[in-house]
């Protein structure tokens, strides 16, 4: 309160100066308050890294110096943050490497997993995915009949019991989920979706391949009750023993857009692609 004996045009004098001070004391705090969360949001985003030998040391994957091994990728997704990034060195990555068929890579809501690197890049804008080819791969006793990149192009190819399913991302995973410039190849599922497997999710799939994969439905990519977001992709090899030997979209409603299919085959009906129980798939520019 102002001091005893003002009179009231100093007291209204006074109250406003006060409001003054407090609307700027208002705006700096507020100020203040939103720079700490950027900040706070900027310094909980991460970058990780994965190579097939791994690297040195804690292998803590936080350079590609001390990058994470093959063994340690699919971990390494679930342990990461929403908006962090996981950058692949071009290599064969396998979800098991001790033989157990039923591990997938596990795509995690909000975080960004990007191949293609050669290893020494600053920035994932600075990679070259169709000179560095990295392969996600079902073949983990690697029998199957391979090129010289490790894909299992058709197939027919495939030897022994491989992956179940190579990548699956379940309920949760928004567009904001990245798969992008990866191969993936050589699942091979009794059920649905030999490639990657998309359950009650909307993932972004950009820039891969997906080649010699087998599925009772879906052997490419099985969409459950989803819509994924898939672009420059090619579906080539693949097989089902029933329905959809590309695409599989079962009430699924995936936007595809610039995206190939060739070479695919079902057993009963839709060897590039099959939608059953209202699906509404929207194709654009696809051949």
């Amino acid at each position: 309160a102002p001091p005893k004996g003002r009179n009231a045009p100093l007291e209204e004098e006074y109250d406003m100066t006060m409001l003054q001070r407090f609307r700027r004391y208002a705006r700096v705090l507020f100020a203040a308050s939103a720079m700490m969360i950027l900040a706070i949001a900027t310094a909980e985003a991460e970058v990780h890294f994965v190579t097939q030998e791994g690297g040195e040391g804690t292998k803590d994957g936080i350079s590609w110096t001390t990058a994470y091994d093959e063994a340690a990728f699919p971990a390494a997704i679930l342990s990461a943050g929403s908006g962090d990034e996981i950058r692949i060195k071009a290599g064969v990555y396998r979800p098991s490497t001790v033989n157990v068929t039923t591990v997938s890579f596990v795509l995690k809501n909000g975080v960004a997993v990007y191949g293609g690197f050669a290893g020494t890049e600053a920035s994932s804008a600075d990679r070259n995915p169709a000179a560095n080819t990295t392969d996600l791969t079902g073949d983990l006793a690697n029998d199957d009949t391979h090129d010289a990149n490790g894909v299992t192009v058709n197939a027919v190819n495939i030897s022994g019991d491989n992956s179940l399913c190579v990548v699956s991302a379940d309920s949760g995973c928004g567009q904001t989920t990245v798969l992008d410039g990866f191969t993936i190849t050589a699942g091979k599922n009794t059920a649905g979706g030999g490639g990657m497997f998309n359950n009650n999710s909307s993932p972004t799939v950009t820039n891969c391949a997906f080649s010699g994969n087998t599925a009772t439905n879906g052997g490419g990519m099985n969409n459950t009750n989803s819509r994924p977001t898939v672009t420059n992709c090619a579906f080539s090899g693949n097989a089902a023993t029933k329905w959809g030997g590309g695409m599989f979209n079962d009430a699924g409603s995936p936007t595809v857009t610039n995206c190939a299919f060739l070479g695919n085959s079902a057993k009963t009906t839709g060897g590039g692609m099959y939608n059953v129980n209202g699906s509404s798939p929207t194709v654009t520019d696809c051949a």
